[in-house]
C-alpha cells in the first residue's frame, strides 16, 4: 500500500480516536473480568494494510500519546502519574539487579522488582489490582535491615488525572514502611506503585 499524504493524515486521526475511546471508554469496560484493548487492536491492522514501518511509526505515536510523561499548553506543563511512575523507578539506576521470588504464581497478581548496591536496597512493588490492597511481607534472605522507607503513587479516584487545574492531583506520597530483622512490611494500596528505599544493618 502507498501511504500518501491524505493516507497518513488518515491514519493519524484513527490512531488518535483509538487512544481517546481507550482512555475515555474502553478503560472502564470490564468483560468477563478482561478490559478490553482497543489500541494494539488498531496498531496491528494498520500494520497489516500499511506494512510494518508504517505500523511501527503508529505504534511508537500511539505509545506517545497514551503514556506521555509531560503535558504543555503555552507556558504551562503538567506532570503526568506516567512521569511519577518512571520517577519511582530512578533509585534502581546503577544498582544491580536481584532475584525475586513472589510467594504467590498469580501472573496477575503482585509485581516485584529488587536492586541493590552496598548497603542500599531499593524494591519496586505494583499492585495491580483495583479492588484489594495488598499487606506484604518481604523477606531479603541473609541480610538484616537497618531501616526502610516508601513512597506509594496511588489515587482513591481511578478516573482521577493530573490536569492544568489540579497538577498535584496524583503524585507519590510517603507510606508507611517497618523493617524488623531481615523483613520489610508494607501495605500496598489498590491500583499503586510503591518504591521502598532500604537500609541493610
Amino acid at each position: 500500500m502507498i501511504v500518501t499524504r491524505s493516507i497518513s493524515v488518515r491514519i493519524a486521526l484513527i490512531v488518535i480516536a483509538a487512544v481517546i475511546l481507550q482512555t475515555s471508554f474502553f478503560s472502564f469496560l470490564s468483560i468477563f473480568g478482561v478490559t478490553p484493548y482497543l489500541v494494539p487492536a488498531v496498531i496491528v491492522s494498520i500494520g497489516f494494510l500499511g506494512g510494518a514501518v508504517v505500523g511501527d511509526n503508529k505504534g511508537i505515536a500511539a505509545g506517545f500519546l497514551l503514556d506521555s510523561m509531560l503535558l504543555t499548553s503555552g507556558d504551562k506543563c503538567v506532570r503526568t502519574p506516567s512521569y511519577y511512575a518512571f520517577e519511582l523507578a530512578k533509585p534502581h539506576r546503577g544498582k544491580t539487579s536481584l532475584k525475586t521470588e513472589p510467594a504467590q504464581g498469580d501472573p496477575l497478581g503482585l509485581s516485584v522488582s529488587a536492586s541493590a548496591e552496598g548497603n542500599s536496597l531499593v524494591l519496586t512493588l505494583v499492585n495491580p489490582k483495583h479492588e484489594e490492597g495488598v499487606k506484604l511481607q518481604c523477606s531479603v534472605a541473609g541480610k538484616t535491615l537497618a531501616s526502610a522507607t516508601a513512597r506509594s503513587l496511588h489515587s482513591a479516584d481511578f478516573n482521577a488525572c493530573n490536569t492544568f487545574e489540579s497538577p498535584d492531583a496524583i503524585v507519590p506520597k510517603t507510606v508507611q514502611a517497618a523493617a524488623r530483622g531481615s523483613e520489610i512490611t508494607i501495605e500496598l494500596p489498590p491500583l499503586s506503585v510503591t518504591t521502598v528505599q532500604a537500609t541493610l544493618g
